[in-house]
């Protein structure tokens, strides 16, 4: 099966957002209050921001920080 295209600049929305520091959930959270109708489950929501934050730190755009219980990325300035 495809993958549903959905019509969001992932990034533009995380700078919208002004976190310094953030997680898959929070950034899932955050995109669900804002496009709750393009998503017809949470799951495909996290997935779709899971797959563009790899992307993204692929690209050197954002980078992993790790710490004791969580996994946070950053956006570079």
């Amino acid at each position: 099966m495809p993958k549903k295209q959905y019509d969001i600049d992932i990034l533009t929305f995380i700078r919208s957002l002004s976190l310094e520091t953030f997680t898959v959930t929070d950034i899932s959270r955050h995109l669900l209050e804002v496009h709750l109708k393009m998503f017809d489950k949470k799951k495909n929501a996290t997935q779709f921001v899971y797959r563009h934050l790899k992307l993204l730190e692929k690209k050197g755009i954002i980078k992993t920080l790790t710490t004791v219980s969580y996994t946070h990325l950053r956006a570079h300035e």
